[in-house]
């Protein structure tokens, strides 16, 4: 991160920061006085609502990045509880991130136009991505305190067939996931790319990468209980799988186009971290957030979790 885009995350975590110390001075939330908010002043610049829904808009028309959850088959009350935390955070993130986008380019992106909409893509991949590992929002590495990032390379010469199989079974392959499943992701996937291939996209400069982030919430059996000899019944925790894709230029154009017969070298370099969920101070700030961000879109949470648009998938708990 350099030193101009951590000056723009510092100043958007303020901008939230003060719209939630207003949240409670307004007695909105009043249970969360618990809550420190050290910001006096209303910060530069500030969005307006109409700026920051504009930009969760051009999130659904030109995606930068793919949230995805899954849900069991039987959830529990508490997964359903943590389940609504996970839409709960990953709207909180997309805020944040909106921040950033206008705080860095303040005009708003044309999607209709190719150059712009991929500047927009590659602006929301790149401070979605700074948010959660930058280390500068504090509360979120509470929240979701994401380990080292592991770096990864993919060339593979693959028809436009197999081409998502190949980036799943690299992604998702040590999950185990059933045929079922993996057909679910290849349809979130067909769907993204669906819809990136009807902009027509742009690139500026011939070593620009086409950048995406994916981030999977799925339920995870809780070390220790199971109901195993000497073992309490099976407690469960939602862990976060991060995963930064820098696709070569090359490579994407060929994989958006309809020929499945010829084959090409697929290039693709990614970042993959993780995280468990801290469930139990999401769940402490869960009012507080929600009504921050409700007060800051002026929309309703169907409204907003429409707008962050996570994408479900069937899937049990997996073991630790």
């Amino acid at each position: 991160m350099e030193s101009k885009e951590k000056e723009i995350l510092e100043l958007s975590v303020r901008q939230f920061q003060y719209q939630m110390s207003q949240t409670l001075a307004n007695g909105v939330n009043a249970i969360h006085s618990r809550v420190k908010l050290a910001v006096e002043d209303a910060p530069d610049n500030l969005p307006d609502p109409e700026a920051l829904n504009g930009i969760l808009e051009n999130h659904r028309k030109a995606p930068g990045s793919t949230p995805i959850a899954a849900v069991p088959n039987s959830p529990t009350d508490r997964m359903y509880d943590m389940l609504t935390q996970i839409q709960l955070l990953e709207s909180y993130i997309a805020i944040l991130t909106a921040y950033c986008i206008y705080n860095e380019h303040p005009e708003p992106y044309d999607i209709t136009d190719g150059t712009q909409a991929m500047e927009f893509i590659q602006a929301e991949a790149k401070w979605k991505n700074y948010v959660l590992t930058g280390g500068i929002v504090k509360k979120l590495q509470a929240y979701l305190p994401l380990g080292e990032a592991v770096a990864y390379s993919m060339k593979k010469t693959v028809t436009n067939a197999d081409i998502h199989a190949e980036l799943l079974s690299a992604l998702f392959g040590g999950f185990g996931f059933t045929k079922a499943v993996m057909t679910e992701l290849d349809s979130i996937l067909t769907n993204v790319a669906s819809t990136l291939k009807g902009i027509s996209l742009k690139f500026e400069k011939i070593n620009q990468t086409m950048n995406h982030l994916i981030s999977y919430y799925y339920f995870e059996t809780v070390p220790g209980t199971g109901g195993g000899e000497g073992q309490p019944p099976a407690m469960y925790q939602v862990v976060n799988r991060l995963f930064f894709l820098k696709i070569n230029q090359k490579s994407w154009k060929v994989t958006i186009m309809k020929s499945s017969v010829s084959h090409f070298s697929f290039d693709a370099n990614y970042f993959d971290s993780k995280a468990v969920m801290n469930s139990s101070m999401v769940g402490e700030d869960k009012q507080l957030i929600s009504d921050s961000i409700k007060r800051l879109t002026k929309k309703d949470t169907a409204a907003i979790n429409k707008l962050v648009d996570v994408k479900p998938i069937k899937q049990d708990p997996i073991p630790a």
